[in-house]
């Protein structure tokens, strides 16, 4: 089993779930309600969706998580809050305790708080902790909803370690909205309810959040950073993207890679990289086109 490449400071990852054998089980209510777990599941976790895409058989998250450092400084107030939302929703399938009695041992005090305290931070601030919530919460509501059992997805998730500013994290944000467009279901993501380009042409404050985060560091207001986006992404749709080298050779190492940035900041893991994997050698950065570079665990990877 390979190791999951993850950063105690603030790092931004592209997540990838497909469904067991690829069945196609995500229609339009399915759909919708991951979609609502994807950010009922952030908030608790504290993470930040900057994209998102669920299509019939897998999902795309771009997320960027706040470092160790800021989990270990949640307040009881904050826990609290974050308990709520993901235990106080309609579609909650299982909770530990009720929202009062959770408060009531915060405010209690002593060992039993100090392990409740311990229990939700270890789950908040990290994808894999995102991602095994995210996915044990929609297996249990699509398996009580289909009167059916056992595993829903395939295997473990895909991850991919990106740099967070400037043209990677913007490529990586567009890939993922022009999924349904890649898949023939839509000529305009906006026309496609289920992604975060989508969300944000409807207004849906998350989903703007996330795009003007991802331009952020490109300059301009929130405001100026969302229609950047838009027009940039927008730019893109003339071309037969199914086609387009550009955007397929890239796109592998979006999905496949371990760490894709531009070279300075992928370079400048490579040597961590090597002793985390238990290399000799430092693993070197292969070029994806567009000013990419990525280390995965087939190229680049001596």
């Amino acid at each position: 089993m390979s190791i999951r490449i993850k950063r105690s400071e603030v790092s931004c990852y592209h997540c990838m779930s497909r469904t067991i054998q690829g069945r196609y089980l995500f229609h339009e209510v399915e759909k919708a309600v991951l979609r609502k777990m994807i950010y009922q599941v952030a908030r608790f976790c504290g993470v930040r969706v900057l994209a998102y895409c669920v299509m019939s058989n897998h999902f795309h998250v771009l997320l960027e998580t706040p470092g160790v450092d800021a989990v270990a400084a949640l307040d009881d107030a904050e826990l609290l809050k974050r308990y709520e939302a993901l235990y106080g929703t309609e579609l909650c399938t299982y909770r530990p305790m009720s929202v009062e009695a959770a408060a009531a041992c915060l405010a209690e005090g002593g060992p039993s708080a100090e392990r409740f305290r311990a229990w939700l931070r270890s789950r908040m601030g990290d994808i894999s902790a995102y991602m095994r919530t995210l996915k044990l919460r929609f297996s249990i509501w699509y398996n009580r909803e289909s009167g059916g059992f056992g595993t829903l997805w395939s295997g473990r998730f895909k991850s991919v370690l990106v740099e967070g500013a400037g043209m990677p994290l913007l490529a990586v944000a567009q890939y993922i909205d022009l999924n349904p467009v890649r898949a023939g279901l839509v000529k305009d993501p906006r026309d496609y309810r289920f992604c975060s380009y989508a969300d944000a042409r409807l207004g849906n404050a998350y989903a703007l959040e996330g795009q003007a985060r991802v331009m952020k560091r490109l300059g301009g207001s929130p405001e100026e950073c969302i229609r950047n986006y838009q027009q940039t992404l927008k730019s893109k749709l003339g071309n037969d993207i199914n086609k387009t080298e550009a955007m397929l050779s890239p796109g592998r190492s979006f999905c496949d890679g371990r760490i894709l940035g531009s070279s300075k900041f992928v370079l400048s893991l490579a040597g961590w990289y090597g002793k985390l994997m238990g290399r000799r050698r430092d693993p070197s950065a292969v070029a994806t086109g567009k000013g990419l570079f990525v280390i995965n665990q087939k190229l680049g990877v001596p």
